[in-house]
């Protein structure tokens, strides 16, 4: 159980919890059920083999070593594509894990996404897109990408385009 902050106008992602929201409360037709307080913590989350979250959306902050938190769950690409769709002013950077097979013969590949909103302007763009160096750098601190992904459309993000790029970029067992 929790409650979405005040920093996410969306219903289906979560955010940063404010100090007095701390306690935990659901969400309608959410599937994600933990809120973590800082980037660093959810990139932790997802980095775990078997972590809370399996995807998250930071954006760049004046602290390189702990982005700022925009939303994550445990919905894996559609719940991140439908958090995309509802951001269409944002340039969004994710991080997201995903396992393949059971048991010892499990792999666990990890997915960098750039998510460009469809009304973020060429200028932006732009802008932001120097920053893609530095999250990349960032968020690999937590795991190796086995694949990039860059979206500038919710369409271009589904489980189907994700699996195809992973298996392409490293051999999946």
């Amino acid at each position: 159980l929790m409650q979405i902050a005040q920093t996410c106008s969306c219903r289906s992602c979560f955010s940063i919890p404010r100090p007095e929201d701390a306690k935990r409360r659901g969400i309608p037709e959410h599937k994600s059920t933990f809120v973590f307080s800082s980037g660093r913590d959810a990139l932790k989350s997802v980095a775990e083999p078997l972590g809370i979250w399996n995807w998250v959306f930071v954006s760049p902050s004046q602290d390189p070593d702990d982005p700022k938190l925009i939303a994550g769950g445990n919905g894996s690409v559609d719940e991140m594509k439908q958090c995309y769709a509802e951001h269409p002013k944002d340039m969004l950077f994710g991080f997201l894990r995903m396992g393949f097979g059971e048991g010892r013969l499990r792999r666990t590949k990890y997915v960098f996404v750039q998510a460009t909103g469809t009304q973020v302007s060429a200028v932006t763009r732009g802008r932001l897109g120097e920053a893609r160096a530095k999250m990349e750098q960032a968020l690999s601190l937590f795991a190796s990408f086995s694949v990039a992904v860059e979206a500038l459309q919710p369409e271009e993000l589904t489980l189907e385009i994700v699996v195809d790029r992973v298996r392409r970029a490293a051999a999946v067992d």
